[in-house]
């Protein structure tokens, strides 16, 4: 899994994140997220803090915004989302700006990155939850969600399997290039281009579990093969995709057969996303949980 490096954001810290929550992880920050959204004032500000690449789901900040944008929409509507993001673009980037038109004008605005103004964050306060940009925008949030860039988690380190912040593999076995006989898949690993997903992880760990097979058991041994899906809603039943198929080549994992949802699909097809994305869940835990 992942790490967050708290220090790169200015001010932020493990504590704060006891009140600026990053969330990143599910359970208890999850949680503090949404009872500061739910106790915040209808007219209050919400700021949402990206990381910089590269990070555990790449889509993620951005449906995390339509879902805080929706609810605050329907909610409390005299409130707006301010994303500032360090980074010039963003994976599926057309279809969530149509989309952030489309339901959030008004609601949500996004501060992207470009060649004049940095949105990195350079200076946070914790107690008065004051925010500053390198390129000066400043602004005071109600609730602060702060996502700071990552890094593989400590286990990595302790291994000594890490390069950098992350962890190199062979893109044929997903085994660590710097320990013999030591797997590693998912969102620790240095795997470009395939992203940090669920849907990644689960795939490198069916190819890593038949080369298990293989060398202990002597099973037939498969060609690896790899396949990403990440869907995202932007509101409900308008659900995007972007995706692709791996093929180690040359060191590394090169896509084959990629796809991403277009600008001006009919609501069937983003519906039909939307119940593909709920089916694949489904299958995936199932799968992990051994459900009949």
């Amino acid at each position: 899994g992942i790490d967050l490096i708290y220090e790169s954001i200015p001010g932020y810290s493990l504590e704060a994140s006891e009140t600026l929550p990053h969330a990143w992880k599910a359970g208890v920050q999850t949680r503090i997220l949404r009872r500061q959204l739910v106790a915040m004032k209808d007219g209050g500000t919400v700021v949402m803090v990206a990381p910089d690449n590269p990070y555990r789901c790449p889509p993620g900040p951005y449906e995390r915004a339509s879902m805080i944008a929706h609810y605050l929409k329907t909610k409390k509507p005299k409130s707006k989302l301010i994303v500032l993001d360090p980074k010039k673009a963003f994976s599926k980037q057309p279809v969530f700006m149509e989309g952030y038109e489309k339901y959030y004008k008004g609601t949500l605005e996004l501060k992207l990155s470009n060649d004049i103004d940095s949105f990195k964050v350079t200076k946070l306060d914790p107690k008065t939850k004051e925010i500053e940009t390198k390129a000066g925008f400043k602004v005071k949030a109600d609730v602060a969600n702060i996502v700071p860039n990552q890094r593989a988690g400590a286990i990595a380190f302790k291994a000594g399997v890490t390069e950098g912040n992350w962890v190199p593999v062979d893109p044929e076995t997903f085994k660590a290039k710097k320990a013999a006989d030591v797997f590693v898949l998912g969102d620790a690993t240095i795997a470009a281009e395939m992203p940090k997903s669920a849907f990644s992880a689960n795939s490198q760990a069916k190819v890593a579990a038949n080369v298990i097979a293989s060398e202990l058991a002597g099973k037939q041994k498969f060609p690896a093969r790899f396949r990403n899906t990440c869907w995202s809603l932007i509101a409900p039943k308008d659900s995007v995709k972007v995706g692709a198929n791996y093929k180690a080549a040359e060191g590394k994992l090169a896509p084959e057969a990629s796809f991403v949802s277009q600008k001006g699909e009919a609501a069937s097809v983003r519906e039909a996303n939307f119940k593909e994305s709920a089916d694949w869940y489904a299958s995936i835990t199932g799968e992990m949980f051994n459900k009949a």
